[in-house]
């Protein structure tokens, strides 16, 4: 029994190859908040040995009861099984092109976005299907059927998905030669077996990791200084909020009284850019003030290429926004919803605060991973099912690291003698964790472009209770206000089909401001560095003095 062992351990393993793929790739722990990475670990490791017991619980149990219909039962759930595996591998490579069921951009204008490839795949996949279906037809019949039916396929649009045919194909094959597929998977998964061991053991050694970087967190190396800041500056970027859908071109429907409210009593520029499309090159240029070209990330570090010079450096040891203000001579914080920006800059600042993250209850935590991952055996309805499964690993700690960023920027803006603060949300970036239309907080991973307007609302609310917080505590009026984000909104194309990159909302508040003006030019936003810096030294005191200076400094996208 220990070879039926070693079969159902493998055939388990690789049923979870997709979640595997995800957890162990390093560079995927930077999205996810380090306290949750061991439970997704211990999750998995446990899936697998669930379903790797009841599986050679299950064949024993046939084989003691001797009973035909057991054994059939048996031989039909390893099949099942080996379809779970064949599917998984399809979907990791990526043929599937059934998104279009989700949005309005028509199913032509789908074909014709995508590759030829693709069209043949799914052409091949329909006329083998229809083909094993009229095997005992008369050969002219067999081959008019499924020409007629794989091109009807094609130029229709699939409301028969490809996990669908592919799984019927499978089933065929299983129909025809049952026995012979069952001793050859039952020798190809003995010769697999080894790579439990592979995945296991790289699990043990991500636990080690995580819990040595969790350990070793970096201090807060600057001293507090001790007078209060005259001038107080809030840097708010909200990850991939899209100037268009927020204020140029608001789709209808969607209201964001606070944003408005800011906007009406502010410096509101029209037509600023981003560095980048990407967060992790887009941030560290802004908060260097240096344009980054590359960026590779690890567990708690981040090695960044400058553009101008090619050179590769770690993020955590340049000079930064943080380093300039202390050495001024104010107070500076940085309240992240990712805790490794973090890790990378709070050793610059003058303040710590709690951990964003934290597991109230780690059993329940690890039975709801389970659930989510079990759940990933199921066919997909998306082209990436790979991406998807790392957004619903995010996603179990989006809701809490959001609260627990809220509240940490609460008290950071609450501070009176905190002189520079950063905050930095996910929002309004997947995963979509909010529903405008109840104002709860939603918990299932549902890539839609509502979602993202959802999303949005969530980032009004937020401004509104930081803006609640800060007038409760007397330092709103006394604060200069900054809000952009670090790109545009990338799939707005499969909103509406209008795409503008690096278009991203600036809005500026100075203290005691309470009218409004505009600033038509364009300008990159990789000046906020020195604008923040110029606010903190006094060079910069009013929204003309502001103009005037992005006249002189700003650079044209």
């Amino acid at each position: 029994m220990k070879k039926e062992a070693a079969i159902a351990l493998s055939l388990a393993n690789l049923c979870f190859i997709r979640e595997w793929s995800v957890i162990l790739k390093r560079s995927n722990w930077f999205s996810i908040n380090a306290n949750l990475i061991p439970l997704h670990l211990a999750a998995l490791v446990l899936n697998v040995l669930a379903l790797a017991g009841a599986a050679y619980l299950g064949v024993a149990l046939a084989r003691t009861s001797r009973n035909g219909s057991a054994m059939a039962f048996a031989r039909w759930a390893f099949l099942g099984m080996l379809i779970v595996v064949l599917n998984v591998a399809r979907e990791m490579s990526g043929l599937n092109y059934s998104d279009f069921l989700f949005s309005h951009i028509g199913y032509w204008k789908f074909i014709l976005d995508y590759d030829w490839p693709f069209v043949a795949a799914r052409f091949a996949l329909c006329a083998a299907v229809v083909w094993g279906l009229f095997q005992r037809r008369i050969r002219t019949v067999r081959i008019a059927v499924t020409g007629i039916v794989a091109f009807g396929a094609l130029i229709l649009p699939p409301f028969v998905t490809e996990p669908v045919l592919f799984s019927s194909l499978v089933l065929l094959i299983f129909l025809q030669w049952r026995d012979r597929v069952i001793r050859i998977a039952a020798r190809t998964l003995l010769v697999l077996s080894p790579f439990v061991l592979v995945t296991f053991s790289q699990a043990a050694w991500g636990l080690a990791s995580i819990r040595s970087i969790l350990r070793n967190k970096p201090a807060v190396k600057a001293a507090l200084a001790k007078e209060v800041s005259k001038v107080r500056v809030l840097w708010l970027i909200f990850d991939e909020m899209d100037q268009r859908l927020t204020y140029a071109a608001r789709p209808p429907g969607l209201e964001l009284p606070e944003l408005d409210r800011l906007r009406a009593e502010s410096l509101y520029a029209a037509n600023a850019y981003s560095p980048a499309n990407s967060t992790y090159v887009s941030l560290p240029s802004l908060l260097t003030g240096q344009l980054v070209s590359k960026s590779d990330l690890f567990p708690s570090e981040m090695l960044i290429t400058w553009e101008r010079t090619g050179r590769k450096v770690k993020l955590s040891e340049q000079t930064s926004i943080f380093s300039e203000a202390v050495k001024a001579g104010h107070n500076a914080a940085i309240a992240s919803e990712t805790e490794n920006w973090q890790l990378i800059f709070e050793p610059q600042t003058t303040v710590k605060f709690k951990d964003n993250f934290t597991v109230e209850a780690p059993g329940r935590e690890i039975v709801r991973i389970m659930a989510n991952q079990t759940s990933g055996l199921w066919p997909a309805w998306s082209s990436s099912r790979q991406k998807v499964s790392l957004n619903l690993i995010s996603d179990q700690s989006t809701v809490n690291s959001f609260k627990n960023n809220l509240h940490n920027a609460k008290i950071c803006l609450q501070t009176p003698d905190l002189g520079f603060c950063f905050v930095y949300f996910i929002l309004p970036h997947d995963p979509y964790i909010y529903d405008r239309a109840t104002g709860e907080f939603v918990y299932d991973y549902i890539d839609t472009p509502q979602g993202y307007l959802d999303n949005l609302a969530l980032v009004d609310r937020t401004l509104g209770e930081l803006r609640s917080a800060m007038t409760q505590a007397g330092t709103w009026d006394a604060t200069t206000v900054i809000l952009s984000s670090d790109h545009h909104w990338r799939k707005s194309k499969d909103f509406d089909g209008k795409l503008y990159e690096r278009w991203v909302p600036f809005v500026v508040k100075f203290a005691g401001q309470k009218e409004g003006s505009v600033y038509e030019r364009r300008f990159q936003t990789l000046c906020t560095h020195d604008m923040v810096l110029a606010l903190l030294g006094g060079e910069i005191s009013d929204p003309r003095g502001l103009a005037r200076w992005l006249d002189k400094r700003r650079v044209s996208p």
